[in-house]
Formats: C-alpha cells, structure tokens, sequence
C-alpha cells in the first residue's frame, strides 16, 4: 500500500467508528534522539485493535501472553513460573512457557485494555 492507500483506509475506519479513539504509533526509527525538535514520518497501515499502555511502553494486544510481555519488557517473578520450570537465560525476558505461563497470563489481564483506530507513522 501506499500513503494515499493508507489515508483512504484510515479515513474509512474513522468513518465506520467514529466512536473509537485514534491513537498514533511511531517508529522509534523516527524519534531516537533526545532533541525538542520535529520529525517527519509518513501515515502506515491503521487498524482497529485493542491496545494498554504500561509504564513507558504502549502495546498492541496478541492473544499470546508472551509476546505481549516481551514487548513490555516484563519479567515475571522467578517464584512465580517454579510450575512452568522453563525460564529464559540471563537477559532474556519472560518465560519459556509460551503458551501456558499463569503469571504472563495474569499480568497480561491485568492491563487496562483499550479499543482504538491505531495509526502507524513509519519512516518515509
């Protein structure tokens, strides 16, 4: 797609809920410094997805824990994974358990969840 394709799609999905909020998501390609100044991105792919944000990360909902908590940089407590018995190596996070782990399920739960219009901003 291109960014005309993109925009038509977005203006779509603005039109068909109009109810949902629009939250943009940008590269961190464009932003990797800690200047004040302003940077130039180019609307991506949007869709409708359900998002949480924790601490300084936002991130988009998946039906399997682990990525989630890979994404958040969550690290369940090792006490709490002694029934998976399958944590990752040093510097690693999550467990390997990655279908089944109960304290990545539970923290994924935990999240406040909302549904929104997620626009992409990608490097042009």
């Amino acid at each position: 797609m291109n960014q005309q394709e993109h925009i038509k799609n977005l203006m779509q999905l603005i039109n068909d809920n109009p109810e949902l909020p629009v939250i943009c998501m940008v590269d961190s390609d464009i932003v990797a410094d800690d200047g004040f100044y302003r940077w130039v991105g180019e609307i991506g792919r949007s869709n409708v997805k359900k998002h949480a944000h924790h601490e300084e990360h936002c991130v988009e909902w998946d039906d399997r824990p682990h990525e989630v908590c890979t994404q958040v940089c969550f690290d369940p407590p090792e006490e709490s994974c002694e029934s998976c018995d399958l944590r990752e190596p040093e510097g690693k996070y999550g467990c390997s358990n990655f279908t089944n782990c109960p304290a990545e399920k539970a923290f994924v739960d935990s999240l406040d969840w909302v549904t929104a219009i997620i626009v992409n901003i990608d490097v042009p």
